[in-house]
């Protein structure tokens, strides 16, 4: 189950939680609460084909 982060963290704390998403965490991103987004890590650029 991924972490929950609201979304006034994200807004201050934008580099450590891009780390953690890096180190191979998913989080999950809330506003009043309630569930909004997910950061999880994306493939590298160009490595799809």
């Amino acid at each position: 189950m991924p972490a929950e982060v609201a979304s006034r963290e994200l807004r201050n704390n934008t580099a450590g939680l891009l780390r953690r998403v890096q180190a191979g965490e998913d989080i999950t991103i809330t506003a009043n609460g309630k569930p909004v987004a997910l950061l999880t890590a994306g493939s590298p650029h160009g490595a799809d084909g």
